[in-house]
């Protein structure tokens, strides 16, 4: 596929995943059979022609329709193509968004169907936030993600950067979270440019890039990333340190941590080493001067990105998940040394991966105490601090980045 192919069937793919749900309702309106009882492949044309009939305005329904029938041809047969050529018809000629459950009588109910959100974070939602800040967030999941960048402070900086983009046909301009951050205007292939080959910036979300600042490490200190990944924030970490250190980079997965070492080949890195481990198995040396866990979790605040997750994580993935957390921010306490620090973060939005993970860290560990963040992060507002400045909370709707939570964590003394 060339470039405008990939990105029309990305577009596809995510938008059919965001609204599920309420492509199921619409046609279900249209379908004489009951959805769950019809061929998976045959669902999943109905719901990609119906997003298309619904989403994408500047396509032609005959040909949307044409092309859902020969679709159904060949993942089927003639009775499923002509199913599809009905159901989708009757689509094409209806509206089925007047027919949206009512949020004033159950908002639960209308978050679920009609913003295609599962009904057990609906219902978490409206309980922790309330119905209009709940409808809100996921109406914010069903936009496309933020596409936003991290400069690259050992080649370049921000104005010199937006400069060269520019020259090459794209519009930036800052970030308003985080410093070192520029937003893009509009869609773009940035792998393709100059400026990223060279090593010249990442492609990291603005929320991703705070956990990072949150952090600070000094230049030639030592630092451990328990769950480093394909290293979008190790590398953060690195550029911090002005690539002067160590950092011990942890992942259980090996290709996570290759993409890892062949970004700090492009982005001149030389500080990070990998260790393919269980971060939850590395001795309690308390060697270190900072400790990011950037721990695995229910990714509920990621939805935007990751929309596949609304409908493989169940509600009773939480304990399993927060018992995982717990360990590794355990082992993350015997880690880093007197007057060193941890930052905790998920892009969660549930309170057992968040502040109940670290109200029982620190009541296990009273040599450590949480730290106001709001001075490592003066772009920030009051609203998105919590606990007296001492937890960061982002939110789709309100920031434009992943839902996220952060907190920082300081050894006081020679205490657990």
């Amino acid at each position: 596929m060339d470039a405008h192919q990939r990105a029309l069937t990305t577009s596809l793919v995510e938008g059919t995943l965001r609204n599920r749900s309420w492509l199921d309702f619409v046609l279900a309106q249209s379908c004489k059979h009951p959805l769950d009882g019809l061929p998976p492949l045959i669902l999943q044309v109905l719901r990609l022609g119906a997003f298309q009939l619904l989403f994408h305005e500047r396509q032609q329904a005959s040909t949307v329709v044409s092309d859902s029938v020969d679709l159904a041809r060949r993942c089927g047969h003639e009775g499923t193509a002509a199913l599809v050529n009905a159901v989708l018809r009757a689509v094409s000629r209806g509206d089925g968004r007047t027919i949206a459950p009512d949020p004033d009588k159950d908002p639960v109910e209308q978050i679920s169907v009609a913003w295609s959100h599962p009904r057990w974070i609906a219902r978490r939602w409206v309980e922790r936030f309330g119905a209009e800040q709940a409808l809100l967030m996921a109406k914010a999941d069903n936009e496309p993600p933020e596409v936003a960048l991290r400069v690259n402070p050992l080649r370049t900086d921000s104005a010199a950067l937006a400069a060269d983009l520019a020259k090459e046909g794209l519009s930036v301009g800052p970030g308003a979270l985080a410093p070192g951050t520029l937003q893009v205007r509009g869609s773009a292939h940035l792998a393709g440019t100059a400026a990223y080959r060279e090593g010249r910036f990442s492609l990291q979300g603005a929320g991703s890039v705070i956990s990072g600042l949150l952090a600070s490490p000094p230049p030639g200190g030592r630092v451990v990333d328990m769950c480093a990944g394909a290293g979008g924030k190790t590398t953060h970490l690195a550029q911090m340190m002005q690539d002067r250190g160590e950092i011990l980079a942890c992942d259980v997965d090996r290709r996570r941590l290759a993409v890892l070492k062949s970004e700090c080949l492009r982005l001149g890195i030389s500080i990070i080493r990998t260790a393919e481990c269980d971060a939850r198995t590395l001795p309690a040396t308390r060697d270190f001067d900072c400790c990011l866990l950037d721990a695995p979790c229910s990714g509920t605040g990621s939805l935007r990105r990751r929309p596949d997750i609304r409908w493989h994580r169940k509600e009773e993935d939480l304990p399993s998940l927060a018992r995982l957390q717990r360990e590794l921010l355990a082992a993350a306490g015997g880690l880093v040394g007197r007057n060193g620090w941890i930052v905790y973060c998920t892009c969660s939005l549930e309170p057992e991966e968040d502040e109940q993970v670290v109200a029982e860290f620190l009541a296990a560990r009273p040599g450590f105490r949480p730290v106001d963040c709001r001075p490592f992060l003066p772009m920030l507002e009051a609203r998105d601090f919590l606990m007296e400045g001492k937890a960061v909370l982002l939110l789709p709707h309100r920031h434009g980045t992943d839902g996220m939570f952060m907190m920082r964590l300081e050894r006081t003394g020679a205490g657990q």
